[in-house]
């Protein structure tokens, strides 16, 4: 192994080797510099006239070509909404519930202005959008597939739990929920197929219903023949709050 000083000592000999090996400077020959200049080309003779009819030729940028290197304008919100007015709406299906999913015009109004500002033909901006809107109602119909698919599945749970009393227990828990809710309030629950289809929710509710049904007064504070009150108060009568 060799030492520092040894490294030092090799470099400085194959420095040396290296000066030796380098060889000597070609002598100059100025007779073949002299004819190297003599080869060599004189510069062209300028032309005044000729470069006069160049820059003639040379055509000058049309206002056309400078309109399509600038920066697109502002768009006015009148313009935007011309615009959108101008996309056609695309027919997106019905949702969960039946109802036509409606269509977005504040978000086609939001990309009007920009179709517009870069003066996008309408032509291309329907296709844009229309290609755009296909895409979502795919995703929408894959939601609402897989949202009847779990009502089914929910609904398949409550014939099971109820059998053949299931047409009985739904009566009692529609009672029920109108007991406790109210009619309008109970009639847009039932609605939601969530709540709808819940095995729980049907129980508990059907259970409500049957002892209405035993007992109409049952609903409020003082048994038969009561009047009916809010849900506040049947939850809790007069006095019992505070009470241990």
């Amino acid at each position: 192994q060799k030492t520092d000083g040894a490294e030092a000592a090799g470099s400085v000999l194959e420095s040396g080797a290296a000066s030796e090996e380098k060889k000597p400077e070609a002598t100059p020959k100025v007779l073949e510099s002299g004819a190297a200049s003599e080869e060599k080309k004189p510069e062209a003779t300028p032309n005044v006239l000729e470069s006069g009819a160049a820059s003639e030729e040379k055509k000058p940028e049309t206002g056309e070509k400078k309109a399509e290197n600038a920066e697109p304008g502002a768009v006015t919100p009148e313009q935007a909404a011309e615009y959108a007015g101008k996309i056609k709406p695309v027919d997106l299906g019905a949702g969960a519930d039946g109802q036509p999913i409606a269509w977005d015009a504040e978000g086609v109004a939001a990309v009007a202005g920009v179709f517009a500002k870069h003066k996008i033909p309408e032509s291309v901006a329907n296709e844009a959008v229309a290609a755009y809107a296909e895409h979502m109602k795919a995703q929408y119909q894959a939601v609402i597939l897989q949202e009847t698919e779990l009502y089914k599945r929910m609904a398949g749970e409550c014939a099971a739990r109820f059998g053949n009393d299931l047409p009985r227990v739904a009566k009692a828990a529609y009672r029920g929920g109108t007991d406790i809710f109210g009619a309008e309030l109970f009639r847009q629950l039932a609605g939601v197929p969530a709540f709808a289809n819940d095995a729980r929710i049907i129980e508990a509710l059907a259970a409500r219903g049957r002892a209405v049904a035993d007992d109409p007064g049952v609903s409020a504070p003082g048994g038969a023949g009561a009047p009916k009150s809010d849900l506040v108060s049947r939850l809790y009568p007069p006095g019992s709050l505070g009470k241990k």
